[in-house]
């Protein structure tokens, strides 16, 4: 269990997916940019300001064209690649599945083609609970639902 606070060194980047919704075939959806940075290397850079060390990047769909943007080391951070050859016909559960021999610690688990705010990383170590989810409201996902849970 984390303590509060205390670094968070693994991310697992699920990345393998076709990017249908995205609607942008030019690349993949993992490097569309955003403000002319790609969104995986926005949070790729917001790993390391948190204290990442290793990131483990499930690839699929054009895996060669993000492999060949991210590389082997990124900023320090040491990166892992998992492929799915799979990516067609199922979801990012069975990409995170892929990564099971990288898990294990505590760590953080990111959508590859979400763009966020840096800060939630640290908001997120900064919590006492064991599991927290950073979830965006449905209003700016555009395919999320919120549940009124007790």
């Amino acid at each position: 269990m984390a303590v509060a606070g205390s670094p968070v060194r693994l991310a697992v980047v699920l990345a393998a997916g076709l990017g249908t919704r995205f609607g942008i075939a030019t690349v993949p959806k993992p490097l569309v940019a955003v403000a002319g940075v790609p969104i995986l290397h926005r949070t790729l850079a917001a790993l390391v300001e948190v204290g990442v060390r290793r990131v483990v990047i499930v690839v699929g769909h054009r895996a060669a064209e993000i492999v060949a943007a991210v590389g082997e080391v990124f900023d320090g951070i040491a990166i892992t690649y998992v492929h799915s050859d799979r990516y067609q016909e199922t979801n990012n559960a069975y990409s995170l599945w892929l990564a099971r021999e990288h898990l294990g610690d505590d760590l953080f688990l990111v959508e590859g083609d979400v763009a966020f705010d840096p800060k939630v990383l640290s908001r997120l170590m900064s919590r006492p609970e064991s599991a927290v989810l950073a979830v965006a409201p449905p209003s700016l996902s555009g395919c999320g639902e919120t549940l009124g849970l007790p």
